[in-house]
């Protein structure tokens, strides 16, 4: 159908930047992730906190920026999911009832929020890193802190790499 997305023309969103939040929570996105073929096919975004459970530790709370296709495709597949199973019934009130739908504004921002920047505790500074198929914002302090506790040993890396070939 025309208009809709498929995760096989979405871009892949790779890097690790740098960007800046002002004090109405705009965040700026990376040159790479706003160019006119971007914006086609990854927008609106979608962004919630991440995980989407209060049981995480506030240190490993981020926000996931996710793209309009990924987004539906999710989406699609909670739409199928069993009513009747309370878990199911609590990531969808978790995932839909936390987030928010995002336009990119003139200049490449978007406006976060400030519920969403100050669960994630980002200030004026965030760092955000492209998944493949999402965007992780993270506050520098606590992406550091993550880093250390979520570091693959070398049998977890020859594992995964097995998986991908490489």
């Amino acid at each position: 159908m025309a208009g809709e997305h498929s995760s096989e023309e979405m871009p892949e969103l790779i890097g690790n930047y740098t960007v800046a939040v002002d004090p109405s929570y705009r965040l700026m996105l990376p040159a790479e992730w706003r160019t006119s073929e971007h914006r086609k096919r990854l927008f609106p975004i979608y962004v919630a906190p991440w995980p989407p459970t209060s049981k995480c530790p506030p240190e490993q709370r981020r926000l996931l920026l996710i793209p309009k296709p990924r987004w539906d495709e999710a989406s699609a597949r909670l739409r199928s999911a069993n009513l009747l199973n309370p878990a199911e019934w609590r990531l969808r009130r978790a995932l839909f009832g936390n987030s928010r739908r995002l336009d990119l504004d003139k200049v490449g921002r978007v406006c976060l929020g400030k519920q969403l920047v100050e669960e994630a505790g980002i200030k004026d500074r965030a760092v955000v890193i492209g998944v493949q198929t999402a965007i992780e914002a993270w506050a520098p302090e606590r992406l550091e802190a993550s880093k250390l506790e979520e570091e693959l040993s070398v049998e977890e890396l020859a594992q995964l790499g097995d998986q991908l070939y490489i």
